[in-house]
C-alpha cells in the first residue's frame, strides 16, 4: 500500500477502534453497572443480547446500502448514530440510579438504548470492511489486516479506560467515548468516496455463494462468541476465582482485556495479510492458541497467569479475523462485498447475542464455566481449519472465472 492508502485505511480503522471502544469498555464494568440498575446476571445478560440482537437484524439493511450507494456514507451515518447513542445511554444510567427508578424500567430503558447504539453499529461495522478493501485496493489484504489492527486499539481503549482511570464514574466513561465516537464519524468525511463498480447495485438481486460463505461465517461467528465469552465473563472470572471485590475486580478484568486486545491488535498487525500463509493453517493455528489460553485461564489463580491466559487468547483472536474476513472478501465478486461484510457483522452480532446470555447462564452454573465453553470453542475452530481452507480456494476460483450465485 502506499502512504495515502495507508492513511486512509487507518483513519477507518480509527474510527472503528472508538465504536468497539464503547462496546468493551462495559466488560469491565457489566457487575458495576448491574449494580447501578439494581439488575441480576440474568437481566444484564438480557440487556447485552438485546443489543446483539439490533446489531444482528440490522446487518441486511446496511448490506443492501452499502452495495447500492455508499460505503463511506454508511460508515460516516452509523458512526454518528452510534455515538450519539451510546452517550444517551450512559447519561440514562446516571439518571436511572440517581432517581431510584424501579428494576423493571431500568432494564426498560437501558435495554432499548443499547439496541439502538448497536443498531447503528451495525452500519459502521458493516460498511467499514468493503471501504477498507476498496481504500487499500493495492493490497487489500494488508488493508484489511492494518484496519484490523487499529480498530483493535479500541478493544485496548474500553478496558483501558478502566485500568487507568478508576475514579471516574462508570457512565462517564460512556458518555465520553459516545461523543468521541460521533466526532470520529465527522471526521471520516474528508475519506475519499470509493470508485463504484461499472454493475453496482447489481448484487441487491444476485443470490450470494454461500456454499463457499459458510465456512467463513461460522468461522468468524465461533472466534467472535469466543471473545464476547472473554468480554463478559471477565469480572465475573476476577470475583469468583481471582477472589476480587470492587474496584479491585474491575481495575483487573480491565487490565486482562487490555492484554488480550493489545495481543489481538499486534497479531495482526505484525501477522496479518502476509502473503504466502494459507487461511487454513492460519484457522487452526488460532484456534491451538484459544484453547491454550483458556488451559491457562483454568489453571490460574492469580493475576499474572490469567494475563498471560488473556494474552493468548488475544493472539487467537488477532490470527484468525484477517484471515478470515480476507477470505470472505475473496469468494464474492466486489459489487457484492457489502452484503458478504453483513454476514461477517451479522456473525458478531449473533455472538455478542448468545455470549453476554451464555456468560450470565455459565456463571451461574459454575465460575470456570465461560472458560470452560472458550476452550471447547478453541477446539472447534481447530476442527474446522480443512473446511475454511477448501471453500477460499474454491470460491476465489469461481470469482476469477467469472462465475456467481449460489
Amino acid at each position: 500500500m502506499n502512504s495515502t492508502e495507508k492513511r486512509d485505511v487507518s483513519l477507518v480503522g480509527a474510527a472503528l477502534a472508538l465504536t468497539w471502544a464503547n462496546l468493551s469498555v462495559v466488560a469491565p464494568l457489566w457487575h458495576e453497572l448491574g449494580e447501578l440498575l439494581r439488575l441480576d446476571e440474568t437481566a444484564m445478560g438480557a440487556v447485552g443480547g438485546v443489543g446483539g440482537l439490533a446489531m444482528l437484524l440490522s446487518m441486511p439493511l446496511w448490506g443492501r446500502l452499502t452495495d447500492r450507494f455508499d460505503a463511506r456514507a454508511v460508515l460516516i451515518a452509523g458512526q454518528v448514530m452510534a455515538g450519539v447513542a451510546f452517550a444517551v445511554w450512559g447519561a440514562a444510567i446516571a439518571w436511572l440510579a440517581h432517581a431510584g427508578a424501579s428494576p423493571q424500567l431500568n432494564f426498560a430503558l437501558t435495554a432499548g438504548l443499547r439496541a439502538v447504539a448497536s443498531f447503528a453499529v451495525g452500519g459502521a461495522a458493516v460498511a467499514s470492511l468493503p471501504l477498507v478493501a476498496a481504500l487499500g485496493r493495492s493490497a487489500p489484504a494488508q488493508a484489511i489486516a492494518r484496519f484490523g489492527a487499529m480498530s483493535s486499539v479500541g478493544l485496548v481503549g474500553g478496558p483501558a479506560f478502566v485500568a487507568l482511570a478508576p475514579g471516574l464514574a462508570s457512565t462517564t466513561r460512556l458518555e465520553l467515548l459516545g461523543a468521541l465516537t460521533a466526532a470520529s464519524g465527522l471526521a471520516a468525511m474528508r475519506l475519499p468516496r470509493p470508485t463504484a463498480h461499472p454493475d453496482h447495485g447489481a448484487s441487491a438481486v444476485e443470490p450470494l455463494p454461500w456454499r463457499y460463505l459458510g465456512a467463513m461465517l461460522l468461522g468468524l461467528f465461533v472466534v467472535n462468541l469466543g471473545l464476547a465469552l472473554v468480554d463478559f465473563g471477565s469480572s465475573y472470572y476476577a470475583v469468583d476465582v481471582l477472589g476480587l471485590v470492587g474496584a479491585d475486580a474491575a481495575w483487573t478484568s480491565g487490565v486482562g482485556l487490555t492484554v488480550a486486545a493489545v495481543a489481538s491488535g499486534g497479531a495482526q498487525a505484525v501477522l496479518g495479510g502476509r502473503s504466502g500463509w494459507r487461511v487454513g493453517a492460519t484457522v487452526a493455528v488460532s484456534g491451538a492458541a484459544l484453547l491454550v489460553g483458556m488451559l491457562l485461564l483454568l489453571a490460574a489463580r492469580t493475576a499474572p497467569l490469567a494475563w498471560l491466559g488473556y494474552a493468548v487468547a488475544g493472539v487467537a483472536h488477532g490470527l484468525a479475523m484477517p484471515a478470515l474476513q480476507t477470505a470472505l472478501l475473496a469468494v464474492v465478486p466486489p459489487r457484492s462485498h457489502g452484503r458478504a461484510s453483513s454476514g461477517s457483522s451479522a456473525a458478531l452480532g449473533l455472538a455478542y447475542i448468545v455470549g453476554p446470555v451464555l456468560a450470565g447462564l455459565l456463571h451461574g452454573f459454575h465460575a470456570l464455566g465461560t472458560v470452560a465453553c472458550c476452550a471447547l470453542l478453541g477446539g472447534a475452530i481447530l476442527a474446522q481449519a480443512p473446511w475454511v481452507s477448501r471453500s477460499v480456494q474454491r470460491g476465489a476460483a469461481a470469482v476469477a472465472a467469472g462465475e456467481g450465485g449460489p
